[in-house]
């Protein structure tokens, strides 16, 4: 297990599958603490931190900062307990945070219809009120958790396919000798008939392993008869 206790999926604590919903859990628990100040769950014996994060139920934003109550499905979904149930991708969860960022920026949660501008012969139309201070502080908690749902994304994207590894084992030394040695067989054949273009063809093409002293011998030795044979 490696990673902050606090911030990790309830799957990192029960067995060693990973995916990238687990981090899709841990952003969740960072705008929780960025919001409200707290983490979704405390307690300072680690079996209980572990338990609550197996085992006890999402908290919400309403309980503890109510302006934000219309976060909550969003943060529902990243602290699933299960990954399926979960934000497939850092960027579903970017597009999902951007969404919930206006309405509470706006102040009109999903389930409220906008207020309607009113206005007057001698007046402009009224606009909405200007968000709160509060608001525009949360916009950017929010916008610096996109970024870091940024960088996940980058760092999760695929990279290049890994190279293919030849699945053929390289010769063994016993293989390479018997080879050599059968090469040079055939050159010796070749001076015996007189085959004298032939050897040299062949003896041109007998590669001596490393390490074979015994095999670079007999090669010098037959391209000695062959030098001997065919005087220049």
């Amino acid at each position: 297990m490696v990673g902050t206790p606090a911030y990790l999926a309830p799957e990192t604590y029960t067995r060693s599958e990973y995916s990238p919903r687990a981090d899709i859990y841990g952003l969740g628990c960072t705008l929780f603490h960025a919001l409200t100040g707290t983490i979704p769950y405390e307690s300072p014996a680690m079996i209980d931190l572990l338990e609550m994060h197996v085992n006890a139920p999402v908290p919400t934003l309403a309980s503890r900062a109510p302006a934000l109550a219309d976060l909550d499905p969003l943060l529902a979904r990243c602290l699933a307990k299960q990954p399926a149930d979960r934000f497939a991708s850092a960027g579903e969860f970017a597009t999902a945070l951007a969404e919930a960022q206006k309405r509470v920026v706006k102040g009109t949660p999903a389930a409220r219809a906008k207020p309607a501008a009113t206005s007057t012969p001698d007046q402009t139309p009224i606009a909405a009120a200007t968000p709160p201070r509060r608001a525009l502080l949360l916009a950017t908690l929010i916008v610096a958790v996109m970024a870091l749902a940024g960088v996940l994304m980058l760092l999760l994207r695929p990279g290049p396919p890994a190279p293919a590894i030849d699945p053929t084992p390289p010769p063994d030394i016993n293989s390479l000798r018997a080879q050599a040695m059968a090469q040079l067989d055939a050159v010796a054949q070749a001076l015996d008939t007189g085959d004298h273009a032939g050897a040299r063809h062949l003896l041109a093409e007998v590669v001596v392993p490393a390490g074979l002293p015994v095999i670079s011998a007999r090669r010098e030795a037959l391209a000695a008869r062959l030098r001997a044979l065919t005087p220049e």
